[in-house]
């Protein structure tokens, strides 16, 4: 040995990731085949006793010790042979210099330095080149604490992640020096969470599940290598968190609607609540009685880099606009579970309005806002025509505070179970006290009265009901209060044929607003994934012509596989739109796709701006019509028509 290396070591630091090996001066990936016979078209292998390994053409799966099988051994003869190579060297006397997640050091240490010491001797070829080893020794250390530890002085405490492949290490450093305690190993890397991502996208575009993978789409993304545009978005952002990726699945009752509607409905989803800025791949699967649609989308965006917000609001968002595009084709909407516990008769009477329970919870909430006492929140009720029992405290009252409205056979008990939290007689004359004694404290210092609701925002009581009819103040406090609201309805409206023309009008500028909404929506959509695949292109350009440029082609892809795989997926997507790459101007597409944007959002204000015009007129118009009788006439005559339909 002294004759080659002039019996000088060299040390050869070498990180056995699952994702890929690193040395001083080279990265390859982890992948490991065995054959028996020499590879015919790659020369990326290893050749150890009379066997030969392909090397680098995938990465490793996770497993828990890295002595279970041979890969890392022949893993570390490619990365002595490739750190020779840069060095100018076939032989040498070596000390290998390894890493262990920090959490293994003492359980797998002494077995990691065996595993690799079982040859101090080592013959073997790479890339048909002859490289002879003596291996003087292995120096294991604690995984990532290289990077930091020559730095400088670590005082006070610091935290080092260090995020591979197959894990994350997390330790703490307290005045230079690493804590044991606190040492983290977990199996989380960014290889790991990709697999994920990669084994859900495989599950949804089953052929079998998707008719022979006609019903899947993608938006800026390749089908097949979605989780490279995935890696990209996410190498942009900061502070991703544990998420890559989110998975919606949107179902529909069985037999109620045909496959291709079904994937329609799925993509406008995805469009509506992902606004162009994130990628996806959607997959309609007709496997089951029910079709059903698997939208897996990343988690951040393309164009600012954030990361998706996920949490009620916008669950909520994505129930709201499933509902709103079903109703849009036809298609049922599942009852939202706040309506669960209800009887039948009573979802059926909070449909129309006439809830009992709605109707006492809202005149107890009105009660409890108007009265300075809880005595004033009972008589508040009264007045509204309710019946009173329980109302009283001590040992001799009722244990609960029950109210019955007019036509109510029996008592409705003030119970959390019938009415939710807050709502016990304790509870309310808390909620009472509370709120007086806190207006007391902190008085509200207004120059001018709180203006009342307009009466022409207010809708016509309803005469015709038990409590009025039974209660003579009642109804002739409501008759004053309707005939308000008819005054101020005409006054601020006009009449029934302007209200109505006004209404034709509306409706006409919100329907040709969202016309132009939605087809500004399509042109976006194209614009925006052009505008992605577009910087996609210009920015992986250079690693394609390296790679054109390169004399060891294998060795330069495995570098930057993600980049050469971007930047193909790129190009071919502009061809599809017919974009000459040649002249892409990114700048002037961003421009434009601003300005768009900027068009959007006023259209969008003009089309909500006669929504809200509609609604109005639509209220003083039925408050007007109800008032002159017209609106009852017609209830009339529907109820006869519709009960002539029945006895035919």
């Amino acid at each position: 040995m002294q004759k080659f290396n002039s019996g000088n070591k060299i040390i050869v630091g070498v990180d056995h990731g699952y994702g890929n090996m690193k040395t001083a001066h080279r990265v390859f990936r982890t992948g490991v085949e065995c054959m028996e016979d020499e590879p015919i078209v790659s020369r990326n292998f290893v050749k150890y006793k009379e066997m030969f390994y392909v090397i680098g053409e995938s990465h490793l799966v996770y497993q828990g010790n890295k002595t279970d099988s041979e890969d890392f051994y022949i893993l570390t003869l490619a990365a002595l042979a490739e750190e020779l190579k840069f060095r100018g060297l076939h032989e040498a006397n070596v000390t290998l210099a390894v890493g262990l997640p920090l959490a293994w050091m003492k359980s797998q240490g002494a077995d990691f330095r065996r595993y690799l010491m079982k040859e101090q001797e080592l013959h073997f070829e790479f890339r048909r080149e002859r490289y002879h080893v003596h291996l003087c020794g292995v120096e294991i250390f604690p995984q990532g604490f290289a990077a930091v530890v020559n730095l400088g002085a670590m005082q006070g405490i610091n935290m080092l992640a260090d995020i591979g492949n197959g894990t994350m290490n997390v330790m703490q450093i307290v005045d230079n020096k690493p804590l044991e305690k606190s040492l983290v190993t977990d199996k989380f890397g960014v290889g790991i969470c990709m697999k994920e991502v990669q084994k859900a996208l495989k599950y949804i575009c089953n052929p079998e599940k998707t008719d022979g993978q006609i019903l899947i789409d993608s938006f800026a993304c390749g089908i097949e290598t979605a989780h490279y545009d995935f890696i990209d978005a996410l190498s942009k952002s900061s502070g991703v968190g544990d998420k890559q990726a989110f998975h919606l699945i949107q179902s529909f009752a069985p037999g109620e609607v045909d496959f291709d509607t079904a994937h329609q409905v799925g993509i406008e989803l995805a469009d509506k609540l992902l606004e162009n800025k994130y990628s996806y791949v959607i997959a309609t699967h007709i496997d089951k009685e029910h079709c059903h649609n698997h939208i897996i989308f990343c988690a951040v965006d393309n164009v600012e880099h954030k990361k998706y917000n996920d949490c009620k609001r916008t669950y909520r968002q994505i129930r709201n606009l499933s509902d709103e595009l079903c109703r849009e084709h036809g298609l049922s909407v599942i009852i939202p579970s706040e309506q669960k516990g209800k009887t039948h008769y009573e979802w059926q009477m909070a449909e129309a309005g006439t809830s009992w329970k709605a109707q006492m919870k809202s005149d107890m909430d009105n009660a409890i806002r108007e009265a300075h006492s809880y005595e004033d929140f009972i008589s508040g009720m009264q007045t509204k025509g309710y019946k009173v029992k329980g109302e009283t405290f001590g040992g001799d009252a009722l244990k609960y505070l029950s109210f019955s409205a007019s036509g109510q056979t029996r008592f409705t008990r003030v119970t959390e179970k019938n009415f939710g939290v807050g709502y016990t007689k304790e509870s309310i004359r808390a909620r009472i006290e509370k709120r007086v004694m806190a207006q007391e404290k902190f008085p509200v210092k207004r120059k001018f009265p709180f203006p009342k609701r307009p009466d022409v925002k207010r809708t016509l009581n309803d005469t015709d009901k038990e409590k009025f009819q039974e209660n003579g103040a009642l109804k002739h406090w409501a008759d004053i209060q309707n005939l308000k609201i008819a005054a101020a309805s005409y006054a601020e409206g006009g009449s029934v044929e302007e209200l109505e023309g006004k209404i034709a009008e509306k409706n006409a500028t919100a329907k040709a607003a969202r016309s132009e909404i939605v087809d500004l929506e399509h042109e976006m959509k194209a614009k925006a994934e052009i505008l992605k695949y577009a910087k996609q292109y210009v920015s992986n350009r250079k690693y394609q012509r390296g790679y054109e440029k390169a004399k060891d082609q294998d060795a330069y892809f495995q570098r930057h596989e993600t980049q050469i795989i971007l930047f193909g997926g790129a190009e071919n997507m502009l061809k599809r739109y017919k974009i000459k790459t040649t002249s892409l101007d990114v700048e002037n597409m961003q421009a434009e796709y601003d300005a768009m944007t900027v068009q959007k959002a006023k259209l969008k204000k003009t089309y909500q701006t006669a929504e809200k015009e509609v609604v109005e007129a639509d209220k003083q118009l039925k408050n007007i019509r109800q008032y002159l009788g017209i609106e009852r006439d017609k209830q009339e005559k529907e109820k006869t028509n519709k009960k002539h339909d029945i006895s035919l």
